[in-house]
């Protein structure tokens, strides 16, 4: 079986490939909304576009801020859609139907996304559009919002895009749906691509504490996540950035004074072997940037002026650190001097671009990040833009990732690791299952789910003790998987068993 569903894996990586497809992120929206201090051929919006295999800009009019920015192509690299946590814009600039008030109305929105000097969501990294797995034409945009200003955010909301509507230019239908809420987030929301090559994990710290959330996003949606407390570091604050490596294995995150780097298992959705980012914390206290190398080798943090590479292949990674480049105190071509790097991204054309975090008229650039030290050939300044940009880059996981090899499955269920918490009996079942916990602890009532093979939910059932008799005469003689939730969500275990005719 197992080798059968690896001929398979190999087949639709060779049609994708000679399909053109994965070019998901070759459209970037940036920007900087009408503002009366600054020349008008300055403002509007900045579409960047990789289809000729270099960078092509163009201006266009826009009265939408870019700070943070979720941009969605179709697998061909047209543009489809994007958002900058405010609003839904389609691809012809115009709000899509129930496409405004993301987020709810409220404070929060009326401050950051109807002031006139802003009009944007205001954290980066705040929010992220991607395909719905196994589900045509159909995206999700996810953000992170907070209930009250001057607070972190403590809601993850997602919407609903269906391209499929108004001929082809999109609409939302759903938006503003509660994904998890009752902790504070740091806004480093990214994605990376399920081991099985279709689905997505979602990942987000807790503010200030060691706990990370992980969500799977697959063909029935969002699921519950796995809460993991692994950290290296105990007073994430964000105002920095996070990135998954090209190959889907690492994951960074800088800010401020410090960093980290941890490994992460595309299968099970785990992080492991957290380890500090060391770098030279003098100076002002600024904010922060991280990308990887296309080959996933090296590793680039921007903080403040300084720009360092360091070599992910050697187990003390921080004892390769190279300082590559300084910011010379030389402003753009419109003379500001915008002193600070900030976030970074790579290309579709394997070049890495960064931003300031205030107003500017060009991108910094690493020509080549494949190569060590200097050699990745820095250019400050190397792409002008037609308008300003003020914020992130785009928010954008790699979109070219394909399966694992060997492959790790493509269910719902088989993406965590079976526990020893919960076990049902008997095994192989005919009529029924009852579950049971070998720690026979239970805290509060606990939620069962079962799903088929292809991650359909078939019964869901309150259990307000244990044990707890799941009946299974409806359902044919197949393999199934179970999971069983706490009463907030948080995943306690699962397993599997299997139905035999009686």
């Amino acid at each position: 079986m197992k080798k059968i569903l690896y001929t398979i894996v190999l087949y639709l990586r060779i049609v994708s490939s000679l399909s053109g497809q994965g070019k998901e992120a070759y459209n970037w929206i940036l920007g900087y909304l009408p503002d009366p201090n600054f020349p008008v051929s300055y403002l509007g919006g900045t579409w960047v576009n990789f289809g000729t295999g270099k960078p092509d800009t163009s201006r266009f009019v826009t009265d939408a801020g870019m700070y943070t920015s979720g941009t969605m192509s179709d697998d061909k690299g047209n543009l489809l859609f994007y958002s900058n946590g405010c609003r839904v814009y389609n691809s012809k600039h115009e709000m899509m139907p129930n496409g405004d008030v993301l987020g709810g109305p409220g404070e929060v929105f009326e401050c950051c996304c109807n002031d006139p000097l802003f009009r944007a969501g205001h954290y980066a990294q705040w929010m992220i559009a991607l395909p719905w797995p196994k589900n045509p034409q159909q995206y999700k945009l996810i953000q992170a919002w907070q209930t009250e200003l001057f607070k972190t955010s403590d809601l993850l909301l997602e919407a609903t895009i269906d391209m499929k509507l108004e001929s082809g230019l999109g609409d939302v239908t759903e938006k503003n749906k509660l994904i998890s809420s009752g902790t504070q987030y740091t806004n480093f929301f990214v994605a990376n691509r399920h081991g099985n090559g279709v689905d997505w994990w979602l990942t987000i710290p807790e503010w200030r504490t060691k706990r990370y959330f992980v969500f799977l996003l697959d063909s029935l949606g969002i699921h519950a996540p796995d809460i993991q407390e692994i950290s290296a570091l105990t007073n994430s604050t964000g105002f920095g950035q996070a990135a998954f490596s090209p190959d889907g294995t690492k994951y960074a995150e800088a800010c401020f004074f410090q960093g980290q780097v941890m490994d992460f298992d595309r299968c099970t959705g785990k992080f492991s072997n957290p380890r500090v980012i060391q770098f030279d914390t003098s100076g002002a206290n600024s904010r922060a940037g991280v990308a990887f190398s296309p080959d996933s080798r090296y590793l680039y943090v921007a903080r403040f002026d300084s720009l360092y590479q360091y070599d992910m292949r050697g187990a003390d990674f921080n004892s390769t650190r190279q300082t590559v480049a300084y910011f010379d105190g030389v402003g753009d071509s419109t003379g500001l001097r915008n002193p600070f790097f900030y976030t970074m991204l790579l290309a579709p054309d394997d070049k890495i671009y960064m931003n300031t975090p205030s107003s500017t008229k060009a991108l910094h650039v690493i020509n080549y990040p494949n190569e060590k030290g200097v050699a990745c050939g820095f250019q400050k300044w190397g792409l002008e833009l037609p308008t300003f940009h003020y914020g992130q880059m785009p928010n954008l996981p790699n979109f070219r990732l394909g399966a694992v090899d060997p492959p790790c499955g493509s269910g719902a269920c088989d993406t965590l690791p079976v526990t020893e918490t919960f076990t049902v009996f008997p095994n192989p079942a005919t009529e029924y299952i009852v579950v049971s916990n070998k720690k026979s602890e239970m805290a509060s009532p606990l939620t069962f789910k079962l799903y088929d093979a292809l991650g359909r939910l078939l019964i869901e059932e309150k259990m307000d003790c244990l044990p707890h008799r799941v009946e299974l005469r409806d359902l044919p003689a197949a393999g199934y998987f179970y999971r069983v939730f706490q009463t907030n969500g948080g995943s306690l275990g699962n397993g599997t068993f299997i139905k035999v005719q009686k």
